[in-house]
């Protein structure tokens, strides 16, 4: 190699932050706020919440804590998220204090996370026309009808 070139190469492994963190079911709420209606707000600065906020339940409500809301959990083959970045790089000095660089950079990530909707409808039951909408309209015996002492969306009829 002439004295004039230099090259110039690099490779990483960088690992992605993750979506995977504790979960506080029962012990953390979110109390959901909007003040506007139309161009005035309904409530004032120094009482925005009139009716309070949403306090977490704790374990107080047992079996029933939850019911009704989200379900959270943390994937067991979960794997962390990573790229493989690399660099090449050629600089060759020319006359008058000219450099030509040519230069390759390329990176490629590897076991990135995907979000899956676990209550997504089957492809069968697509295109069905009435029997589509009476067969999934039908109503179902609830298995948790008894099992909640607190009020909830999952523990009607």
């Amino acid at each position: 190699m002439r004295t004039n070139t230099v090259v110039r190469a690099g490779f990483g492994i960088i690992f992605f932050n993750t979506i995977e963190g504790p979960y506080s079911t029962g012990f953390s709420q979110l109390t959901s706020y909007n003040n506007y209606t139309s161009s005035a707000p309904l409530n004032s600065e120094t009482n925005p919440y009139p009716t309070g906020v949403v306090l977490p339940t704790g374990n107080t409500l047992g079996l029933g804590t939850g019911l009704g809301q989200n379900i959270n959990f943390n994937d067991p083959t979960h794997v962390q998220p990573r790229a493989a970045e690399y660099t090449l790089n050629i600089q060759q000095q020319l006359p008058w204090n000219t450099a030509l660089q040519v230069a390759y950079v390329g990176s490629r990530p590897t076991r990135l996370e995907v979000s899956k909707n676990i209550n997504a409808l089957p492809a069968q039951y697509y295109n069905q026309g009435a029997a589509e909408v009476t067969y999934l309209n039908t109503k179902v015996p609830n298995p948790w009808l008894a099992s909640s002492p607190a009020p909830s969306p999952i523990t009607r009829p």
